[in-house]
Order: structure tokens, then sequence, then C-alpha cells
């Protein structure tokens, strides 16, 4: 009689693991297409605001001995704390020192890539946590980075300028939704 309860609770276990399992994927699944979604919506606002921001940095950074530090007193302007002001910022200058169409087709691609579009998804639902504190969003979007750096290192594989840039392409498009647009998955 033990030994049966015991069998039936085995079975009832497993096959709650095995939904609980399926209602994930699903979720998931969901916050992909929704994420999908989002981007291709606001994708022309995106890159506008993406190219803008690019014009502006790389005119202060232009600057002879000045120009960093002028930058990072405008994030510091605009309430950005000292984390993301001396290293996220400076991280995303290879991407912004890219051509205006070498940075559009890295954002295009961000859209129609089913691994950057989940990534984008994971990072829109973490930053979601605390949508009001932008360097709680913009320390998201660096560590995220940093995570898919170690997945690909642990996979034994080099990353690339290409890898990074695209990185802070899903970034800045959460951090464009999260805190400039106001708005969630």
């Amino acid at each position: 009689m033990l030994r049966l309860l015991n069998n039936k609770m085995g079975i009832l276990c497993a096959a709650l693991l095995s939904a609980s399992s399926y209602f994930y994927a699903s979720e998931n699944s969901t916050n992909v297409e929704k994420a999908k979604k989002l981007y291709r919506q606001h994708y022309d606002s995106f890159e506008e605001s993406v190219l803008s921001e690019r014009w502006l940095i790389n005119k202060f950074n232009k600057i002879p001995i000045f120009g960093d530090a002028a930058v990072k007193k405008g994030a510091k302007n605009r309430g950005y704390d000292e984390f993301v002001v001396d290293i996220c910022i400076p991280a995303s200058y290879p991407f912004f020192g890219r051509d205006p169409e070498d940075i559009k087709r890295i954002l295009t691609k961000v859209g129609y890539d089913e691994t950057a579009i989940a990534h984008v998804a994971v990072l829109l639902e973490k930053c979601n946590q605390n949508p009001d504190d932008i360097n709680f969003v913009a320390r998201t979007t660096y560590d995220e980075g940093k995570m898919l750096e170690l997945e690909k290192i642990k996979r034994g594989q080099a990353i690339s300028a290409e890898d990074k840039d695209t990185w802070t392409g899903i970034g800045l498009f959460a951090k464009y939704i999260i805190v400039d647009k106001k708005l969630s998955l």
C-alpha cells in the first residue's frame, strides 16, 4: 500500500514538474513574441534615438582632452551614477564609433535574429523589476552583456566586436523602451 502511494506521489510530482516546465516555456515564448513585436513597432524611433545619441557622444568625444569628461558630465547631469558613467558608458564607445549605416545594420539584424530577440525579452523582463531607476536599467543591461560574453567563453567561442556591439544595441533598446518610452512587455 505504501509503495503504491509512493508511486502515485512520484507520478504526481513528475506531472507537476512537466506542467511547470511547459508553462514556463510557454510564457517565455510569449515574451519573445511580445519583444519581437515591440522591437519592430518601435524600430524607426529607436534607430533615430540611437543615431542622435551617437552624434552627441561622438561630438563631445572629439574634443581633445575634455571629450570623455564632457560625455561623463552630461551623463551625471542626467542622473547616472559613477558605475554607469565610468564603466557602462565607455563600454558603448566602440558601438557609437561605428558608421551610421553599420549601426543600422546591427540594429536591423537584432530585430530578425531569434536569439537576439530572446535576449531582448529577458532584458526587458529584468529591467522591468525597477523601471524608474535609470542606473538599475543601465547596470542590468551591462551585466547581461557580460553574462552573454561569459556564455560564449564557456562554449570556447571567441567574442567579436560585432557580438559586443549587438549586445550594446540590445541594451540600448531595453533602455529606450523601459526608461525613455516607459513601456513594458
